[in-house]
């Protein structure tokens, strides 16, 4: 996809540790606190990976914004040597394109995460399948980024977060436009 069709918007990182476990793989998943922008969001009480916004005089590219992120909203730490940029998502609403949502897995890292006033109740879970109270587009772009695909695309949610449609593309290499 062209990376100007992204241009624009804000942009955020979404990170997500993963572990294999007893022959299982796991994912650190956390309960999104309802704090006001959660709750007008409507993402309060949903599992989550970590995440924020992308913050140009801090950041240098997709996978450093998403270090930082980890670092203020847990006690992990990851080096971004460990972590790989796997999808670039449009999400729109009936309103249009809202921002654009980075993805990024995290092979290592150190430390604990702990509960934040952003977050509770954060545990991991198992990646096949994933917990049913995750966000619409995270059930359909996990499973598929866990198996190693690299995407863009969009999905669209409607007022209530419900996703109403959605194209994901599997593509060979990803642009980190921010870089």
């Amino acid at each position: 996809m062209d990376p100007s069709f992204f241009s624009g918007l804000p942009i955020c990182t979404v990170g997500y540790l993963l572990r294999e476990r007893k022959g299982r793989k796991e994912v650190y998943l956390s309960t999104k606190a309802a704090t006001p922008k959660a709750v007008k969001r409507k993402i309060a009480g949903k599992l989550l990976g970590f995440g924020g916004d992308f913050e140009p005089d801090k950041d240098s590219s997709v996978v450093e914004s998403f270090a930082r992120e980890l670092g203020e909203e847990s006690d992990f730490k990851a080096d971004p040597k460990d972590m790989r940029f796997v999808a670039r998502i449009l999400i729109r609403d009936e309103n249009g394109p809202r921002l654009v949502l980075d993805y990024v897995l995290v092979s290592a890292w150190s430390g604990e995460a702990g509960n934040n006033r952003e977050f509770t109740d954060s545990g991991w879970y198992p990646t096949d399948p994933l917990p049913d109270n995750i966000l619409g587009a995270d059930k359909l772009i996990l499973p598929r980024v866990f198996r190693g695909e690299l995407l863009e695309g969009y999905v669209e949610y409607d007022a209530n977060m419900a996703v109403v449609s959605s194209e994901l593309a599997p593509v060979d290499s990803l642009v980190d436009t921010t870089a």
